[in-house]
């Protein structure tokens, strides 16, 4: 017979009929019975193996010994995980010194919504937020506690093995059970350095350990984490000026009347060194899209005798205004000192224009070809009923 959910809460298990699919519960037992066994008493680990069978890889952690409490519950949750149940720590009870001598397990179905925090039940009508609970008061529980006479060793009863909801079918529906490992954060951290999308990383730990359950959005939560562990509580445009200052890097920065940075120029030491090397033209654009800010880049390259472009210095400006471009050319032309470039080349952005000959009076301005032939192509395209005949156009071009 169906149990009825209570209110709107929806449990986090797929409801199965007479056989129930435990590949994902098997994947979890396994990975959990590797970590177990070191925690297991010797004589327990001993007769283990000759008392399991093939369809039951992990003992029952009932009525024997374990090291510690840890290794008590890594017990339990594994026995449960197998036949495709989840338990959570519920509560516990520590002497007046603060060590602790109970724990009780429950079912990650168990209790009510709103119990935990001391918060009440919420009403449909007074509930703000409609959200779904996986509680569902489900009265399985186990208790851990201390071994008399030994303190060292914990032992694990089962109070009541009831549920009032079938099995998981997937247990990775619960969050615990895909808890990342420090070799996880590792890879995770290494290959966001590198510019990995969560997909790949995603794909790259499933490749070295094909038993994980570790979902996508465990990526984003991890890569959110590390990164507020990286800026440890400043805002991230703290951080920035904080390594430009602890690098050496050469920067300037302006300031609106409420103290919020508008402009923010910066140059690396190597590009330093090649700009005055090589002073005669230097490429300027903004590119558009590198900060949630919005914040248009100004892009500075230079050009070496070899025909080899690098970059010079980069300027983040609030706007695209003569002003703004002003701005970012005078940290330019200080940058350069005596020796100051020759030729600039440029799209047509007209108020970059009327900045270089206001800065760099006897600089030439020219405009670049890739760009002026992406305007022909935008504009003469439409002009051509034929691919063919465009093609022929533009190749005369």
């Amino acid at each position: 017979m169906d149990t009825p959910l209570v209110g709107r809460r929806t449990p986090l298990h797929m409801p199965i009929n007479r056989h129930v699919h435990l590949s994902s519960a098997l994947v979890c037992s396994q990975r959990l019975l590797l970590h177990t066994e070191s925690y297991m008493m010797p004589d327990q680990a001993q007769s283990s193996e000759a008392a399991v069978p093939n369809s039951n890889p992990f003992p029952s952690p009932y009525g024997v010994p374990h090291l510690d409490a840890d290794a008590a519950k890594i017990a339990v949750r594994t026995y449960m995980n197998q036949q495709g149940y989840e338990v959570y720590e519920r509560r516990s009870k520590k002497t007046k010194t603060g060590v602790v001598q109970k724990i009780w397990l429950c079912c990650a179905h168990g209790r009510t919504y709103g119990e935990a925090n001391n918060r009440t039940y919420l009403a449909e009508e007074s509930r703000l937020r409609q959200t779904s609970s996986h509680r569902l008061d489900c009265p399985w529980s186990a208790v851990l506690k201390r071994a008399e006479g030994n303190d060292t060793v914990w032992s694990a009863t089962l109070e009541k093995d009831q549920h009032n909801h079938d099995r998981s079918e997937d247990l990775s529906a619960y969050a615990s059970v895909r808890k990342l490992t420090a070799a996880h954060r590792e890879t995770i951290r290494q290959m966001s350095k590198a510019g990995s999308l969560p997909r790949v990383i995603l794909a790259s730990l499933r490749q070295q350990d094909p038993t994980t359950i570790i979902m996508a959005q465990d990526i984003y939560n991890a890569k959110k984490a590390m990164r507020a562990e990286d800026l440890g509580g400043r805002h991230p445009i703290e951080v920035l000026l904080d390594e430009l200052q602890e690098q050496d890097i050469q920067h300037d920065l302006q300031r609106s009347s409420t103290g919020h940075i508008t402009h923010l120029f910066f140059v690396p030491k190597k590009p330093v060194a090649l700009a005055h090397e090589f002073p005669y033209v230097i490429l300027a654009d903004c590119t558009y899209k590198t900060n949630k800010f919005k914040m248009p880049l100004l892009h500075v390259v230079g050009m070496t005798s070899t025909n080899q472009s690098f970059s010079i210095c980069f300027v983040f400006m609030s706007g695209e205004t003569q002003a703004d471009y002003e701005w970012a050319l005078l940290r330019v032309k200080t940058m350069y000192g005596d020796t100051l470039p020759l030729v600039v080349v440029t799209d047509r952005e007209l108020a970059l224009m009327n900045a270089i000959s206001q800065t760099f009076p006897s600089i030439i301005n020219l405009l670049c070809t890739w760009h002026i032939e992406k305007d022909v192509l935008a504009k003469t395209k439409k002009h051509f009923t034929t691919k063919e005949e465009f093609d022929h156009f533009f190749t005369q071009w």
